[in-house]
């Protein structure tokens, strides 16, 4: 038996790949977006949301940063180790559930850092539901499950993550709001415009959006239906997990449970749930 999977299962190959790319993406923007005095005084050392790494609001684990950027980068460089060797050696189930779980998590700490320190507001959202749509779109069509209805299965996760969003963006709302509408709180210009016309009109907004990309998904072709399916998944997880991380300041825990249970769906209808090893079906290929 090989020690690693990357031999034998090519979508824990290709999808490790893909999470190492997220991480070092992650560790490149958060060094790039310290202030000039971090290199000098790593203690003056910021998170992707802005704050100082010793702000008890939403602890994180960038406590390290604080001993100076060559320790972040060996912290860095044993944990992305560390996890690409645990995914070749895992349960093929679980090594895809963790895989997706680490990539949407560096992607949602990679946006927070283009829409907080560059000011890219929702456009972080575009950028990294085409960066990592497409290739998550390539790995499911090319190594996920072959029967032909795979876009009436999956299509679900994406309308599900918009209504999952579309909910807490109106229990975020303030008191206030449901008698004057002009009070809404949101980012998504959108959004924002529908929830100032009424709570109503942000409802028939959402059935709409969600019936919109049900079709889509359902109508496209295999590959561009996926990438347009993990384009919508990424952009609304992201949105869902700005209210528990921004707003109610669940912590970055509430974030990885999030997508530890929208990657656990991804994988249940994406994947065929087989072994390491399929069963040959050529007869002169089985052992006698």
């Amino acid at each position: 038996m090989h020690p690693f999977r990357s031999l034998a299962d090519p979508a824990v190959d290709k999808l490790r790949w893909l999470m190492l790319a997220t991480m070092l993406v992650c560790v490149i923007l958060t060094l790039a977006g310290q202030p000039s005095a971090f290199w000098i005084h790593p203690d003056s050392a910021i998170r992707a949301d802005g704050l100082g790494i010793h702000d008890p609001t939403n602890h994180s684990f960038d406590f390290f940063l604080g001993c100076g950027w060559l320790a972040y980068l060996a912290c860095s460089t044993t944990l992305i180790s560390a996890l690409f060797l645990l995914v070749s050696v895992l349960p093929r189930w679980f090594a895809l559930v963790l895989l997706l779980t680490v990539t949407l998590g560096d992607v949602y700490v990679g946006t927070n850092w283009l829409a907080v320190r560059w000011h890219e507001s929702t456009m972080a959202s575009v950028d990294y539901g085409l960066g990592v749509g497409f290739p998550l779109a390539y790995v499911v069509a090319s190594t996920g499950r072959s029967s032909p209805d795979i876009n009436r299965r999956f299509r679900w996760i994406p309308v599900a993550a918009v209504l999952v969003d579309m909910s807490f963006t109106l229990a975020g709302q303030p008191a206030g709001y449901w008698a004057h509408p002009e009070m809404a709180y949101e980012g998504n210009i959108v959004s924002r415009y529908m929830l100032v016309h009424g709570w109503v009109a942000f409802l028939a907004y959402d059935v709409v959006y969600a019936l919109t990309l049900l079709l889509a998904v359902t109508a496209l072709p295999r590959i561009t239906s996926l990438a347009v399916a993990f384009f919508f998944l990424i952009a609304h997880f992201g949105g869902a997990s700005n209210w528990l991380f921004f707003v109610w300041r669940q912590g970055i825990g509430s974030v990885i449970a999030y997508a530890c249970l929208l990657s656990a769906a991804v994988v249940f209808l994406a994947f065929e749930r087989q072994g390491l090893h399929t069963t040959p079906t050529n007869p002169q290929l089985t052992p006698r």
